[in-house]
């Protein structure tokens, strides 16, 4: 294995189709496509700058077909799947600081105080625990008003490699002891793919550190995104959060939204698609189909911006992306570079 930040998502494969272009290049003398290479490093943070860059250049990409985004596509099982899109994202912190509601406002006090004080650590865990209910369901008003369910063609193409959806595998490589919704098999898949996500990605407050020391804090932080799919529009859900805190008496929180795109589709019967599946059948594999990743990225920006599809994948296996010890299999990178290959040819003959 390859371990490091970067090796699945997204380095290792973007490297590895880099060197499979090169020994394309050395054994035919040129590629069967041609191709125009975007490399921006700001992915995680939403392509801020790509976004903006990319409708004011729209020139520069007049001839291009298609998009492909390299990725090891080889689950934990070494399924292989290919997805039909991506989820939207919406980041977002929230900040309760001490003010006219109460609450220490300059800075921590001593917590013998909490008898006359507020704390803010209280006041934010409050206002978080508005958002979901018992059952992880968010409560929001109005933040899955538009969500749309699968298509039927997304159905028939889960249906048609159901046998390759396995829960276990996911379960064991995450040390996962259940999934939220009880059921199995396509009917706890289809959840993934086709309802809004509310997470909490950290919380804190006060003195966090070895020991004791008892105080009320002055201020209390969270992060949470929001994952957005079909029909999901950015601004209405920032707005339905917002109104839903207003609303719970909690207008003094601070909502600051760090990251924010929309979601992504494009059709199965797609050429890139479509040569994407062609060089996995050629390398002897069956496909699972997916509706979309269980992700976000902004491939929005090639499908709405430049009215093109796009397509990520590519034999390989990776995990633990954002985790510790993310890593890819070095026999993963020697695969995905053949099936790179067979890509080419496959889109070039299509």
């Amino acid at each position: 294995c390859i371990v490091a930040r970067g090796a699945v998502n997204t380095k290792g494969p973007t490297a590895a189709f880099f060197t499979a272009a090169r020994a394309y290049q050395a054994v035919h003398g040129r590629l069967p496509v041609n191709l125009i290479f975007i490399v921006e490093g700001e992915e995680e943070m939403g392509s801020r700058q790509f976004n903006a860059f990319l409708p004011e250049h729209r020139e520069m990409f007049a001839d291009a077909e298609a998009a492909i985004f390299p990725f090891f596509s080889q689950d934990e099982g070494m399924q292989v799947y290919e997805a039909l899109g991506t989820k939207g994202l919406i980041y977002f912190e929230l900040t309760a600081r001490g003010g006219d509601w109460g609450g220490p406002r300059s800075r921590p006090i001593h917590g013998c105080y909490a008898g006359w004080v507020h704390s803010p650590a209280w006041r934010l865990t409050r206002a978080l625990a508005t958002m979901v209910g018992p059952d992880d369901r968010i409560t929001i008003p109005g933040l899955a008003d538009d969500v749309e369910p699968l298509s039927p063609e997304d159905r028939q193409a889960m249906a048609d490699t159901a046998d390759l959806f396995d829960e276990s595998a996911f379960l064991e490589a995450f040390d996962v002891a259940r999934f939220r919704w009880p059921g199995e098999g396509l009917a706890v898949w289809e959840k993934l793919f086709e309802q809004p996500a509310l997470n909490l990605d950290g919380i804190w407050a006060g003195y966090t550190g070895p020991g004791t020391k008892t105080l009320i804090p002055n201020e209390a932080n969270a992060k949470l995104d929001v994952r957005l799919v079909r029909n999901m529009d950015p601004d209405k859900v920032v707005a339905a959060i917002r109104a839903h805190l207003d609303a719970n008496g909690f207008e003094d929180i601070e909502m600051r939204v760090l990251n924010k795109y929309p979601w992504s589709k494009v059709p199965l019967n797609s050429p890139a698609i479509q040569a994407m599946l062609a060089s996995y059948h050629q390398l002897g594999h069956r496909v699972q189909i997916q509706p979309t990743l269980p992700g976000s990225a902004p491939y929005f920006a090639f499908e709405r911006i430049l009215r093109i599809p796009y397509v990520s994948g590519g034999l390989g296996h990776g995990s633990r992306q954002h985790s510790t010890d993310e890593y890819c299999t070095v026999q993963g990178v020697l695969d995905f570079e053949k099936s790179m290959v067979a890509f080419m040819d496959a889109y070039a003959r299509l």
